[in-house]
């Protein structure tokens, strides 16, 4: 953490160059996938299973008729196709100066794209080419469009396990696009950018996927809060939300509802539907490539303009935190909650209980993604810890955590407890609501509370 420290005002590239020996690991190749208890090594065969995968997976969603949320954003999505196909502003156009800024910006790799271009040779192309380029973009700008064949991608896929035959959900995909398009999304992107800064619609706890927002500083404003907490004696509960396939589960129907909702230019909505829309793919396993699917759903991973789309999209989020500290990494959630002090322990830690309950509940009552969370009190009074023989008592998450001489239940600040046996005590007041008390059944198996 002190390395960190010490690096963080040199850049980002410093501080990872010091997580980076931690926690990167290299993707392991696989020449073997698992299908539900045969184990394939075939070639053909993997490659087959593999695009049945994802050919499946970026499948249009499937409505819930009876759910009005789904059925307001189709209604208004249909809306607004209507509006874009009559509308005929123009983006911003650009110039010579802007693409040479972008063409400066990525890396000088040699290993050919998509298109079979290198930025390598993108890095080395004349005057002329750039001037030809820009006229290019120019038109496409004002056509708030983009070429049809850039709409295709190459996925490739990368093995998330460290060891083991791995299965197709334990692979994620990568879309190489072409070299060219990549330049025009830069460009979309300071546009796009532009407004979203401008109009204040990235909060400030968002780090990452954008300028001058530094993920290390995130991490260090966690860890001296922390420290805090703990040099006042007083325990944390950390909260962490992970976004399950947060990209590829992005539903473009909601995307341009949203975007239309915190009032994106028209022009800009436009290009982003035609960039979104009918775009296809082939999955490459080694040399072997399938046939076209459509992507009906998702963001392609290998693009700029889909980290910040997305950040743009969940931006919203941080209000489903109350007044906790919230910090967001790239496309992670992480909530600090810290209990007023008091000369006890177990007050404090009923209050972490009832107020992570909440926050746990209001997440996942939104939907937006599948969310899987973990919680952990980063302190304990540990000379209570050390005199007393440990017991258990029931975290927000389920798990067990042994904390001293509590009860094997959930108890709240207001002295109301969920007891393992499905019978409710209640206290003087009910902090919980209804809906609440019920996720909280559900979610964690106990039984329904006998009525009082």
């Amino acid at each position: 953490m002190e390395e960190i420290q010490s690096s963080k005002n040199k850049g980002e590239a410093v501080c990872w160059s010091h997580l980076g020996k931690i926690y990167k690991q290299e993707s392991l190749p696989f020449s073997k996938l698992k299908v539900g208890d045969v184990v394939i090594t075939d070639k053909k065969d993997i490659s087959n299973e593999l695009y049945e995968h994802y050919m499946e997976q970026f499948q249009p969603p499937s409505l819930d008729l009876t759910n009005i949320n789904d059925m307001e954003i189709m209604k208004e999505f249909k809306e607004i196709l209507k509006g874009l196909s009559t509308s005929t502003d123009e983006v911003e156009v650009t110039n010579t100066s802007e693409i040479e800024n972008a063409i400066r910006s990525i890396r000088p790799k040699k290993s050919a794209e998509f298109d079979n271009i290198s930025n390598f040779i993108i890095k080395r192309l004349p005057p002329g080419y750039i001037q030809g380029l820009g006229n290019c973009f120019n038109l496409w700008l004002e056509e708030c469009r983009m070429p049809n064949e850039w709409k295709l991608a190459k996925i490739i896929t990368l093995n998330k396990l460290k060891g083991g035959v791995s299965k197709c959900d334990q692979t994620c995909p990568i879309s190489l696009l072409a070299t060219h398009s990549k330049l025009y999304e830069k460009i979309l992107l300071t546009r796009i950018r532009s407004w979203a800064e401008s109009n204040h619609i990235i909060p400030k706890e968002q780090s990452g996927f954008r300028p001058n927002c530094l993920i290390p500083t995130r991490v260090l404003s966690i860890y001296q809060e922390v420290l805090n907490n703990m040099a006042a004696n007083s325990p944390t509960l950390s909260i962490y939300f992970d976004y399950q396939k947060a990209c590829d589960k992005v539903w473009h129907a909601a995307l341009i509802v949203k975007f239309s909702r915190v009032n994106i230019p028209f022009t800009l909505l436009k290009t982003i539907w035609f960039w979104l829309s009918m775009r296809e793919a082939v999955v490459v396993y080694e040399e072997l490539s399938t046939r076209k699917f459509t992507i009906s759903i998702g963001l392609p991973q290998g693009s700029c303009l889909s980290s910040y789309l997305f950040i743009v999209f969940h931006s919203d989020i941080v209000k489903q935190t109350g007044a906790f500290s919230t910090h967001i990494f790239s496309d992670d959630l992480n909530v600090l909650i810290s209990a007023p002090l008091e000369k006890k322990l177990e007050p404090m830690l009923q209050f972490l209980e009832l107020e992570g309950t909440k926050v746990s509940y209001s997440a996942e009552k939104q939907k937006l993604y599948n969310l899987t969370m973990s919680s952990t009190v980063n302190q304990m009074d540990q000379e209570r810890k050390r005199s007393q023989a440990p017991a258990t008592v029931k975290r927000v998450d389920g798990a067990s955590t042994n904390i001293g001489d509590s009860q094997d239940h959930v108890h709240f600040t207001d002295g109301s407890a969920l007891k393992r046996d499905g019978t409710w005590k209640h206290g003087p007041e009910r902090n919980l609501s209804r809906e609440e008390r019920k996720w909280l059944i559900d979610k964690h198996g106990w039984t329904s509370p006998a009525k009082k």
